[in-house]
């Protein structure tokens, strides 16, 4: 498998794949599909690349304007992929790569520290990661910026419902047998007497 980044800055750049990893990337389609959906929403943002897996999600990211990613993946080998790719790319001063477990890296960040402007999370399907990644997500609003986004990969028996007072689904999409959500910050409620 091939794997190369869509467009942008590092546009046809060619991806390294981990060896021996049990790696499954994001295929073109689905991450061609995501960005475009996302359009100019993507230009001067922070994100967070949960699962990261070969980076090229965050990469993909980095290269159509993203401000600054942060790479959370708990595999050594593929941690070695994503800096190769980012080094590839020209996107390393730009990148931090975290090896580690993904809920165990969100349970330690301070909310006033780290709010992201996009979180994307594309762990191995049937792992049910993802449930744990929406349930700190909507425990810990800080985390995610006032207009930030989520975007969720999935299985369609592993696609998680954030709690319906902090996210709203703006989309679902599938491509074959992948599913991918677009979650919203949701408004807050109006305080009762507030003009």
């Amino acid at each position: 498998m091939s794997l190369r980044v869509i467009a942008g800055s590092c546009g046809g750049r060619r991806l390294a794949l981990p060896k021996g990893a049990d790696i499954r990337p994001t295929s073109d389609q689905v991450r061609e599909a995501v960005f475009g959906s996302l359009g100019s929403r993507v230009v001067g943002v922070r994100v967070l690349d949960l699962c990261a897996g070969t980076g090229a999600m965050a990469i993909e990211a980095l290269s159509r304007g993203a401000e600054s990613a942060t790479l959370v993946e708990r595999d050594r080998r593929a941690c070695a992929a994503i800096a190769e790719n980012l080094t590839r790319c020209g996107l390393s001063e730009r990148a931090r790569v975290a090896r580690g477990d993904a809920l165990r890296w969100l349970d330690g960040q301070p909310d006033a520290a780290n709010a992201f402007d996009l979180v994307i999370a594309d762990p191995p399907y049937a792992s049910r990661i993802l449930v744990g990644i929406a349930e700190r997500l909507s425990a810990r609003p800080g985390l995610v910026s006032p207009r930030g986004l989520v975007v969720f990969e999935a299985g369609v028996e592993d696609m998680p419902r954030p709690a319906v007072n902090l996210y709203a689904c703006a989309r679902v999409k599938r491509y074959g047998s992948t599913f991918v959500a677009v979650f919203e910050r949701a408004p807050a409620a109006p305080v009762p007497g507030d003009p």
